[in-house]
């Protein structure tokens, strides 16, 4: 996202390039948006993304697949089934880089 507003998108273009617009794009009606019957993993952060789009946003949960993950838990690497996700060692580099 923070690409995307780099190029001249606004906040709110730029998410919608990257929901909405692109289950558009790809012909799945159902991906990008929150309404009933659709399918989407949202990531949700702290602060206004309308206002601006960080290069790293603090990220504080994510639902994918139903399930409600906090990045604390994603960091958790005895648990198998978390550790090898996208998500976590996406998590993973974000908190590692806050930490510094």
């Amino acid at each position: 996202l923070s690409l995307l507003a780099g190029a001249g998108m606004s906040p709110l273009q730029a998410l919608r390039a990257a929901t909405s617009d692109a289950g558009q794009f790809l012909g799945r009606r159902d991906l990008g948006r929150l309404t009933p019957g659709s399918t989407a993993d949202m990531v949700f952060v702290r602060g206004n993304p309308l206002a601006a789009i960080p290069s790293q946003p603090d990220i504080a949960s994510i639902v994918r697949n139903g399930s409600v993950l906090r990045p604390e838990d994603l960091l958790i690497t005895d648990q198998e089934s978390l550790a090898d996700e996208p998500w976590a060692v996406q998590f993973k580099r974000h908190w590692e880089k806050q930490s510094r």
